[in-house]
């Protein structure tokens, strides 16, 4: 069922465009040949001559097209033929072409007022986050933090939670040992490095059985941070870290919480700054209980990235009381860009799906 809605709603998008190339069109006084509602695959189940148009209906009844003189290779109008679309002013055209996307833009606009004004209310795409269950394994730090079924989460690392794309996100890139560090946190590791070993240089080998003092690793632990446009789906995360090469993996599993380091002389002061980046990730999270927030313990996602917990999401609804205030919740929450940028994917997206 779902995939029949899904190609019906693609069949009315494509007629709908289809529809405002011909308007466009006729009002510029241009002609136009055909107008088939469908696809002509297959029978043509009726067709008319309307006026000078001939309107078809075909079996294959997925969107539709339009047909000017240009497209019949054997049209016996003259090339220079005023009635010729290509020999139209380029203004005239520009209209009949864009005039398809403008009929799909303001129809879904009509669609939207009249659902919110029919039912009363709109979806702002913003959810509620409640927990339903701990799913993890006894020994994983999520049973540790405070969590508590029902908790409704509404803050990670600072940056405010509306749905479990932006929990799932901030899980997946703070898995534990994923071999990728930050590179301000490795530049920090690299000074303190430094600082107890003055002598040794940052990116030279250093030679074989050379004790390096290592700093103190289990209370630094960087907390990743995810912007307000990747959390809500505007803009794909860019994980900006430094990927370990598979050396610098095996000398952090040789020192991890280990107060110094002998070196085999195969790694240079880098190396190891590197190496001692990578470990615990951890994800802070705020949760509202019972009208409190409270601050968890932190959590650390396994190695996969999963912290382990079921989750209910429960959408906020917009109460809309005219037409008119509905169509300003649709898109009142939109910046200009983010509105301008939905406008440019309906464009892309019927143009891709025209057939004319």
């Amino acid at each position: 069922m779902s995939i029949i809605i899904m190609i019906l709603l693609l069949s009315f998008l494509i007629l709908v465009h289809e529809a405002g190339h011909f308007m466009a069109a006729r009002m510029l006084g241009i002609k136009v040949d055909k107008f088939g509602f469908g696809l002509p695959i297959g029978p043509t189940l009726w067709s008319k001559k309307i006026g000078d148009v001939e309107v078809l209906v075909h079996a294959c009844l997925l969107g539709g097209y339009v047909a000017f003189p240009d497209d019949d290779k054997d049209s016996d109008l003259p090339l220079d033929s005023k009635d010729r679309f290509v020999n139209r002013p380029v203004w005239q055209r520009m209209i009949v072409i864009s005039a398809g996307v403008i009929a799909n833009i303001i129809t879904a606009i009509l669609l939207v007022m009249f659902t919110a004004t029919v039912w009363g209310k709109l979806p702002s795409g913003n959810y509620q986050i409640f927990i339903n269950n701990i799913t993890a394994e006894k020994t994983e730090s999520i049973w540790d933090s405070g969590l508590k079924k029902n908790d409704k989460i509404i803050r990670i690392n600072g940056s405010d939670i509306r749905s479990t794309y932006a929990i799932s996100l901030y899980s997946k890139n703070s898995a534990r040992y994923d071999g990728k560090i930050n590179k301000d946190f490795a530049s920090d590791m690299l000074n303190k490095l430094k600082k107890l070993n003055p002598s040794v240089s940052a990116d030279k080998i250093i030679a074989n059985e050379v004790k390096i003092n290592l700093p103190n690793t289990e209370t630094i632990e960087p907390q990743l941070q995810i912007g307000d446009e990747e959390l809500k789906g505007y803009a794909p995360y860019k994980n900006n870290e430094i990927q370990l090469s598979e050396e610098q993996i095996k000398l952090r599993d040789k020192i991890q919480q280990k107060e110094f380091y002998i070196s085999d002389g195969s790694y240079t002061l880098k190396d190891i700054a590197y190496a001692l980046s990578d470990g615990l990730k951890p994800v802070n999270i705020t949760v509202l209980r019972k009208g409190k927030e409270i601050n968890l313990k932190p959590v650390y996602p396994n190695k996969d990235g999963i912290m382990g917990i079921s989750m209910a999401a429960k959408q906020d609804l917009v109460e809309t009381k005219n037409p008119v205030i509905c169509l300003f919740t649709a898109y009142g929450s939109y910046s200009a860009e983010k509105f301008l940028l939905k406008i440019c994917m309906v464009l892309l997206l019927s143009q891709k799906l025209a057939v004319m």
